[in-house]
């Protein structure tokens, strides 16, 4: 286990959410989530 900077974070939040295909929605749900 390692712990994860803000690009490779963002990344695995937008997997997260949207599957196994990022997006630029996903992204910016992530991005979202991130900020609150």
């Amino acid at each position: 286990m390692h712990p994860l900077d803000k690009r490779a974070r963002l990344q695995e939040l937008a997997r997260l959410l949207g599957g196994s295909e990022v997006t630029r929605n996903t992204l910016a749900n992530a991005k979202e989530l991130l900020a609150a």
